[in-house]
This record gives C-alpha cells, structure tokens and sequence, in this order.
C-alpha cells in the first residue's frame, strides 16, 4: 500500500484552530494553558471568531536546561500547530533584537508567511520561547473543475513538487489529493491484485479514470492525463457515492 500511504501522508495535518480542537488535541492545563508536548507549554489567544490568533510556546521548566526539548522537537510543534500555514520558505527572515530582563544577549529570529508570522527568541544557545501570530487565510477553490458537495471544505496542504490538500466533512469522509505531472498513477498500483474489491474506468471528457476500491476500504481515483489523485477511506456506501460524485467533477 505503499502509494496509497503517500497521498495519505503528504498533505501537513489541519492545524487545530479553535478551543474544542486545541482541548482535544493537547492536555488542558487551565484556561488556556496546555501542555502539547513534554517540556512544552501553550498559550492560545482566540480572536472574536473563536479561532485561535496567537501560539505562544515555552519551556515546562526554563530554570531546567537539561529538560528544554531540542530545537528540532520545538520546530516539530510548530508546524504542527499552525499546519500548511508554514508551507516551503518564508516570504522574509531576519535577525532582531529583544528585551531580555536580566540577562544580556536575547535575540529572535523573525520568519513571515503568507498568512503567518513567528517569532523564535533565543539567549545564546538557550530557547526561551515561539509566538506564532495567525493571520486570516483567504478561501482557496478546490482543485480543477471539483464542485463539493453541501458541508465539505477544502484545505489546500504543503506539497513538495506536486499540488495536495484535501476535502473533508466534520465527522465523516476526507478526501486526499496529489496532483501535477511528477506523481504516479496511484490507481494502477492496485487495480487487478489481490488488494483489489473492485476497478473500474470512467471517461471524463477526453480524459480517463481509473477508479480502485481496496479490501481495507480506501478508494482510489487517478486521472491518467491530469496526473490527478484521490483517495479516502470509506465506512459506508454514502461515502463512495460522495467521493465519485465530488471527484468525478474535477
């Protein structure tokens, strides 16, 4: 199932944005203090929306250098806090100085997005916290000629050489995608084995689909000349029926 898990992993996981999300997500430690991961501390502001506005991480303990996560564990929970926000380069880096009550040496570095802004705030080597600042994001259209059906949104993902994202319904069906010329038809890789349920070919105006329901209930669509490809897991009729009707307009 090898293709089947990359269209699954290479879309960056939603960001939680909102306080049921966040509550699910992490431990609650009181208001709006959670603890996301060992050693790390969060700090949520909410704007009028209810959506989150601002991330601020720091250490568990700061006086305990042994126990403050390593730089590659800090940057791993800020992508996962703010998602494909933080998709590729930044549009601008810099250094700049901070205020740094009795100590001297306090520095950050400032990274912008199109629809974000951190801020990482060093003392010498030592971490002392991220702020993230999360910036409205406009509405992006599903991918091709696609046309959702009622309650689904679309979350476009970070993708390395190829477009991906994905369309999803709270509490029900998402559907990936991975789209551009350098990925594989991931259809063919199971149609006629023994993974196989059923395949089928659909014609799309003058482009072919190969359609794959696998025995561990995953479908799988792939445009041949599109190089376009779509997959969710399904628990129940309803849910193919969506995905052809959803992906078949592409």
């Amino acid at each position: 199932m090898k293709g089947l898990l990359a269209i699954l992993l290479l879309v960056l996981p939603l960001a939680a944005q909102t306080k049921v999300e966040l509550d699910s997500k992490y431990i609650l430690i009181e208001g709006n203090l959670y603890r996301i991961k060992p050693g790390i501390i969060l700090e949520v502001t909410f704007s009028d929306t209810g959506k989150a506005k601002t991330f601020h991480i720091f250490p568990d303990d700061p006086k305990d250098k042994n126990l403050v996560p390593s730089t590659e564990v800090i940057r791993g929970a800020i992508r996962e806090l703010v998602g494909s926000r933080m998709c590729r380069t930044p549009l601008r880096s810099y250094r700049i100085n901070i205020p740094c009550p009795l100590r001297k040496g306090c520095y950050g570095v400032k990274e912008e997005w199109k629809s974000l802004t951190t801020l990482m705030a060093w003392h010498k080597n030592s971490w002392l916290y991220a702020t993230m600042s999360l910036q409205d994001e406009p509405e992006i259209p599903p991918p091709g000629r696609m046309k959702l059906l009622p309650g689904y949104i679309h979350l476009p993902g970070c993708g390395i050489d190829t477009s991906v994202g994905s369309i999803k319904i709270d509490g029900g069906m998402e559907i990936r995608y991975d789209i551009g010329h350098l990925t594989d038809n991931f259809a063919s890789r199971y149609a006629n084995t023994n993974d196989a349920e059923w395949t089928k070919t659909e014609y799309i105006r003058d482009d072919s689909v190969l359609i794959v329901l696998t025995k561990q209930r995953h479908i799988i669509a792939s445009f041949e000349k599109a190089s376009a490809n779509f997959s969710a897991r399904i628990s129940s009729q309803a849910d193919i029926d969506d995905f052809l009707k959803m992906v078949l307009t592409y």
